[in-house]
């Protein structure tokens, strides 16, 4: 159905938050935001191949992983994807002070057009795209429900002004951008597609928009493929930034829109780094983290499960050692997923003296005007055992910290 248009598009009732799998889908079609980059190191840009229409599109009530996959690589739908441009138009879709407008595709004789805010979210470092368009025949439609399952949630256009002439299409979907709920990384761990921007972030769309000076966007522009989609047009990437640590390297996941978007994945749906099933070899209780050292925080910086060594606020969710060396490291734990967890030897490992002093010197009570790290010296870090390191499958070694051994800065700005 189409929603009427008007000066200001009614909310479209459909939940916002992270998405947890299929199975966690309310009744109602699909939400998306996807992001974007600059893709590189075998990441393509070649627009998606034109698909072959069929007589009989219509949403599907449910979908396993793998038929999701294959509706993605042989799309029913008639969309082509391209690079992101700027996209002028005379009509009235939003207010272009606060937005931006960008051209990703064609469908159906209508451009695909991708609407971004200006400025840069300050606790992401990103630019969620607010939604996708169809501009033509004389007015813009918001594809308010973009993937092909009815169980999926649509995007959330609360609190977003459209223009006179844009609608809200509750109708059209997409094909090429159904998703699986989980996909297995190289590294072997199971990943949990959910993320907290449906149709993806625009902070590397370069060129159409001009950097903003006072925030660091999120690191789209420097990806690797990890892991491809089948045959879809979609892939899933390792997003590179750079590490707090100096030895380490830092990542996040990312899925690879067909449109040259980046989707950012959701640091707690990476298997392996929970803690429920975490144990130390020598039975001693699990503490991941010291309510105390956490009580500027809450909870939900200092969750019961392994983080990436990188400081709070605005970290990076995989950290990697390129250099490991065993002789650095002993056996003491096992990982959920049944992978061999490794503690820091008492000597020179260079990697934990090094996460140490970044976490130790990046804390500070401004209000005392003294250091507030948890661990007062390198010797009691090491006898809490918060840093651990474990081996991927394509034998990448992960470093990953305890939430009350990340750093204790005054406030997150």
């Amino acid at each position: 159905m189409l929603v009427g248009s008007a000066a200001t598009v009614a909310v479209l009732a459909i939940g916002a938050g992270a998405w947890a799998g299929y199975g966690a889908w309310r009744v109602g079609p699909a939400t998306s935001e996807s992001p974007s980059a600059t893709p590189s190191d075998g990441v393509s840009e070649t627009p998606s191949a034109t698909p072959t229409p069929s007589e009989d599109a219509t949403r599907l009530e449910s979908a396993t992983d793998q038929q999701l996959l294959n509706l993605a690589a042989n799309p029913r739908t008639t969309e082509q994807w391209t690079d992101a441009a700027a996209y002028a138009t005379d009509l009235d879709i939003i207010d272009l002070e606060y937005y931006f407008l960008a051209k990703v595709g064609e469908h159906d004789g209508a451009d695909i057009v991708a609407v971004a805010p200006r400025s840069y979210d300050i606790y992401s470092g990103g630019r969620p795209i607010t939604a996708l368009l169809e501009v033509g025949g004389g007015e813009a439609r918001v594809i308010a429900c973009p993937m092909p399952v009815v169980a999926a949630p649509c995007t959330n256009l609360e609190g977003t002004n459209f223009g006179a002439d844009t609608m809200v299409d509750e109708n059209t979907f997409l094909d090429t951008l159904a998703l699986p709920s989980e996909v297995t990384t190289a590294g072997g761990q199971v990943l949990s597609v959910a993320t907290n921007a449906w149709l993806g972030d625009a902070s590397d769309w370069t060129g159409l928009i001009t950097t903003d000076p006072d925030y660091e966007p999120r690191p789209w522009a420097n990806t690797v493929l990890d892991t491809p989609l089948g045959d879809a047009a979609s892939s899933l990437v390792r997003a590179y930034g750079v590490a707090a640590v100096p030895e380490l390297t830092a990542f996040d996941f990312a899925i690879r829109t067909p449109y040259g978007s980046y989707i950012p994945m959701l640091e707690e749906g990476i298997s392996g780094m929970d803690g429920d099933g975490f144990s130390w070899d020598d039975g001693q209780p699990v503490t991941f983290y010291d309510k105390d050292a956490c009580s500027n925080w809450g909870d939900q910086a200092c969750p019961d499960r392994w983080l990436s060594a990188e400081q709070r606020c605005f970290p990076l969710t995989v950290t990697e050692d390129p250099n490991h060396a065993d002789a650095d490291w002993v056996r003491a734990g096992s990982m959920s997923d049944g992978r061999v967890a490794y503690v820091p030897v008492g000597g020179g490992n260079t990697v934990a003296k090094s996460v140490y002093t970044t976490m130790r010197d990046s804390s500070w009570d401004i209000e005392s005007n003294e250091p507030n790290y948890i661990y007062e010296t390198y010797k009691q870090f090491l006898a809490a055992r918060p840093l651990i390191t474990f081996q991927l499958d394509d034998g990448r070694w992960i470093v990953a910290l305890a939430g009350s051994a990340r750093n204790n800065p005054y406030e997150c700005a």
